[in-house]
């Protein structure tokens, strides 16, 4: 149900951390445009290393907590030995199955997804499990490639256009859908939880 196109060399986890990535995906202006706050519960699917995963935990501090899901346990390691480097205990690494996001219903405040979008087989049956983790009011955030940016990234006809993003994240029942640009690289598109009719 939820197989990817292709899978990221987890052995290649200098691409995953490195200075240029930093300056092309701004952790802070992504959990700020999530509302990301202390006391969030918060889920990181396709959590890779924990480059997003381990800035928020420490955003939302000992109140709230850190779902890093991945589906190669490589990351999962790598980034559980770098949670642990930092002192952190509110981050649970889960290796996630390919067909479910083994987590409950209405268990989250947000949902990020960081340049994993693209890679999706089954991209409406990941915003609508994504719907169901979600709190009410809950929110939703795709941060992928700019179709356009050539510099580095997947193929362009791997690219996922903001307007189909939000396209999916509409058909899925969220709202007050924004896009906005984070980087030359890549774009953000946020959405917020509502109940089907």
């Amino acid at each position: 149900m939820f197989r990817l196109t292709h899978l990221f060399d987890s052995r290649q986890f200098a691409k995953l951390d490195n200075p240029r990535r930093r300056e092309l995906l701004p952790v802070d202006k992504i959990l700020d445009l999530l509302r990301v706050e202390k006391g969030s519960y918060l889920a990181d699917l396709g959590c890779g290393i924990g480059y997003v995963s381990i800035p928020a935990a420490e955003k939302v501090g000992p109140e709230g907590h850190l779902f890093a899901l991945d589906l190669q346990e490589q990351m999962i390691i790598e980034g559980r030995r770098r949670s642990q480097t930092a002192g952190l205990r509110n981050i649970a690494w889960i290796l996630n199955p390919e067909d479910s996001l083994p987590l409950p219903a209405s268990s989250v405040d947000a949902v990020i997804m960081v340049a994993v979008f693209h890679e999706l087989e089954n991209r409406s049956g990941y915003v609508e499990e994504a719907h169901r983790i979600l709190r009410a009011g809950g929110r939703l955030g795709i941060v992928d490639w700019k179709p356009g940016f050539m510099e580095i990234g997947p193929p362009q006809d791997h690219r996922v256009a903001p307007v189909e993003v939000e396209a999916l994240l509409a058909q899925g029942h969220f709202r007050d859908l924004n896009t906005t640009d984070i980087s030359e690289g890549y774009y953000m598109t946020v959405g917020q939880k509502r109940n089907p009719l």
